[in-house]
């Protein structure tokens, strides 16, 4: 067990550095081969996996993920961790990643006594959703960085930052991204896109909605 949270920051070089949050000393390095800055961070937990994934997006377009806590953490040994994935997932600079559960059914109750997936958590299916200045809206598995849903935006507001709503998934069984979108572009302001449940097939196509 650590005795503090990590803290991930993302740097110019392509490098993420990681910290303890209680003495800012450093504890490991997320390595890349990426020399354009690192734009978003992003944590999730993927469905089975034993440890949280740190996801990058890059200013040349390409994603990275991790897994730091699969290594021995210690504050001052500065370990050098290796990526899990590596992905040019957009032409343009990643502007935002966010991790989307798409299927929150539980798992099957395991026997008594055993440790099994419903012990973890293993029910929930998510998806790592990233947005660029291509003007494109992916979906990854996580940590492989496989990419199963691609969506193409409005070139005409391509976006600036990504959230995701989930609330609007309870209240109307679609999944809720929100959008900035460039002003120089023409078409400043955000944008709700609203994903159905069933977004996650790559024919689906995601309506839109405009916040002033």
């Amino acid at each position: 067990m650590l005795s503090s949270p990590v803290l991930a920051l993302g740097c110019s070089d392509g490098q993420i550095r990681l910290f303890s949050a209680s003495s800012l000393l450093p504890m490991g390095v997320l390595a890349s081969n990426h020399k354009s800055a690192v734009t978003c961070l992003a944590v999730t937990h993927a469905r089975g996996a034993a440890h949280e994934v740190v996801a990058a997006g890059f200013a040349g377009g390409s994603m990275a993920t991790w897994e730091p806590m699969a290594k021995s953490l210690s504050v001052g040994r500065n370990v050098a961790i290796s990526p899990s994935g590596d992905h040019k997932s957009h032409d343009k600079e990643v502007v935002g990643l966010v991790n989307v559960c798409i299927d929150e059914a539980p798992t099957p109750a395991a026997p008594a006594g055993a440790a099994g997936a419903a012990a973890q958590g293993g029910g929930r299916r998510s998806l790592l959703m990233s947005a660029g200045v291509d003007a494109r809206c992916l979906g990854f598995e996580s940590p492989s960085l496989r990419e199963v849903v691609k969506h193409k935006l409005d070139g005409k507001a391509p976006p600036s930052c990504l959230a995701y709503v989930p609330r609007g998934f309870t209240a109307s069984n679609t999944h809720c991204l929100l959008m900035g979108t460039d002003v120089s572009a023409g078409a400043g302001g955000g944008i709700m896109h609203l994903l159905p449940a069933a977004l996650m097939t790559p024919a689906a196509r995601p309506a839109a909605r405009r916040c002033r």
